[in-house]
Formats: C-alpha cells, sequence, structure tokens
C-alpha cells in the first residue's frame, strides 16, 4: 500500500524590530485639498442667504471646523446661512484627518440694497400734461425700471410721462445696483383727470382771466357783451364741480372761489355758439 503525504498550509508573520522604530512608523495615507470649499455667491446683497460646501476629499470621518464671519460650525455641510449687515467677510475651513492639518480661507461680500425715492411732479395733473417724475435714488449709477401702473414702462433715469386717460394710476419704481442688488418702490398715486377739451363744432371764445394766480378773487373779461346766456363752471383737478353760474349780456364777470383749497382749477365758459376753458390757480 502507497501513502501520499498530505499537504500543510503555513502562515508565517514577520515582526521587524528596531530601537529607532515607533508606532509612527505605520504609514497614514496624507491627502492633499482636503480644506476646499465653495460659495454659492462671491458678491451678495443685504438679506441673502449663502450656502458654503465643501468640495475636498476628505472623508466624512475627518474634522471639519468652519467659522464663517464669527459663526462656528462642524462637519461636511452643506451651510446656508443669511446676512444683513455689509460689507467684506471671511469664511475659514480647518481639516484634520490622519494626523494631518489643511486650512483655507475666502472672503465674500455684502452689498447695501439700493435706497429708492422719487416723486411726481405734480401728483395731481389731467390727461395729455407731462409729469416728471424726480428720481432721488441712490446709487446713483443703479439701472431703473418704472411702472406707470397703466402698462407703460420706462428705463430713463427721471422720466417725463403724460397720462392719456383719467383715474388713479400706482407708479412703481425698482432700482438695481452694479452687483444684482434690487429695491422696489411701490403703489405711488398719481390722480389724472380729464381734460376738457374744445369740441370740434363748436368755435373758441375768447377771454382774459386775471389775476391769475390769485387769493380766489377772479375778474373774467370777455372782449365784447356776448348776446345770451353765458355758463361758467369751475372743476378742480378731479373733474369734481366746485362752481356753477350763469349770466346774460355781459362782458365781465366777477368769480369768487375764495374757501376753495389752493390748488389748480379748470374754468369753463360756454355761450350758444362758442367755448373757451382756462387753468386758474388759487394760492
Amino acid at each position: 500500500m502507497k501513502f501520499i503525504k498530505p499537504l500543510l498550509s503555513f502562515f508565517i508573520a514577520i515582526t521587524i524590530s528596531s530601537s529607532m522604530v515607533h508606532a509612527q512608523n505605520v504609514r497614514h495615507l496624507k491627502l492633499t485639498n482636503t480644506a476646499d470649499f465653495s460659495i454659492s455667491k462671491i458678491n451678495s446683497c443685504s438679506g441673502d442667504s449663502i450656502t458654503f460646501t465643501y468640495t475636498g476629499n476628505a472623508p466624512a470621518s475627518a474634522n471639519f471646523s468652519w467659522d464663517i464671519a464669527g459663526i462656528p460650525k462642524t462637519g461636511q455641510g452643506p451651510f446656508t446661512l443669511p446676512f444683513s449687515i455689509t460689507g467684506q467677510k471671511q469664511a475659514s475651513l480647518v481639516v484634520e484627518y490622519n494626523n494631518s492639518t489643511d486650512s483655507l480661507s475666502k472672503d465674500f461680500f455684502i452689498h447695501e440694497l439700493p435706497a429708492v425715492s422719487f416723486f411726481p411732479d405734480p401728483q395731481n395733473s389731467v390727461t395729455g400734461d407731462t409729469i416728471h417724475f424726480i428720481n432721488q435714488s441712490t446709487p446713483s449709477n443703479a439701472t431703473f425700471a418704472w411702472d406707470f401702473g397703466n402698462g407703460s414702462q420706462s428705463s430713463d433715469i427721471s422720466p417725463a410721462y403724460a397720462f392719456t386717460s383719467p383715474g388713479t394710476f400706482e407708479v412703481s419704481l425698482t432700482a438695481t445696483s452694479l452687483y444684482g442688488c434690487t429695491q422696489t418702490l411701490y403703489n405711488i398715486p398719481v390722480n389724472i383727470s380729464a381734460a376738457m377739451e374744445v369740441p370740434l363744432i363748436e368755435k373758441p371764445l375768447a377771454c382774459n382771466v386775471y389775476p391769475n394766480p390769485s387769493t380766489g378773487q377772479f375778474t373774467i373779461s370777455l372782449p365784447e357783451t356776448t348776446a345770451g346766456k353765458i355758463e361758467i363752471r369751475v372743476l378742480n383737478i378731479y373733474g369734481q364741480l366746485v362752481y356753477q353760474a350763469s349770466e346774460k349780456n355781459i362782458s365781465e364777470i366777477k368769480l369768487n372761489l375764495q374757501g376753495s383749497q389752493p390748488g389748480t382749477y379748470l374754468l369753463m365758459i360756454r355761450d350758444d355758439e362758442r367755448i373757451a376753458h382756462k387753468k386758474i390757480q388759487v394760492e
């Protein structure tokens, strides 16, 4: 009978010792660029939220220490924070991994919102008359977008605009800074009344009104005695009737608006065939 010798497997461990060898001889993997991170917006506006995202190659088991404009954070993140105080800020990250430390700092900036201010001159007017919109916004190098409340718009700094229909229109102005910071002033009312127009079928009536402006006492002088009935009407800037009278066979009319609110009024004088309208001012 033939005997077959069995095969044996052995695991051999070799230990090397030396007085010059210590635990530090265990090799550690050292990574580069472990503290990399991104900032969603380097230039942001007051009130915006900014996201800080880790982009390095350290594992989640590493130690992450953040200082985001004085706000401490730990872990990989990302972190989204709001900022309202303007100025230059700094975000810093320190990553510790395998007895290796890496750090990185980045600056970012929070910019002011535009200060939007304007006024219409005048605020009360009539159809067809030009209104000047005086822009007092800062910064002066911002871009501007006007909305006149009737579908019309303008990008002028201080536009001039005439409304063609009566009503109350809410005008808005949006200012955008060089850094994209936007602020809007909404719904400043502008009151527009219908201007009295001379009908094509009537002839103009020549007349003179003085003093104008006055404290309320006006004289209406006609070039000749007008035959027939003369109708006098006065409307305020909103188109409301504030005075009405009629005369016959007269060349001079005394108009008394004392006690009326200071402002601009529309005077209409009509006889059987002719019509005149004048703007008068009560001080």
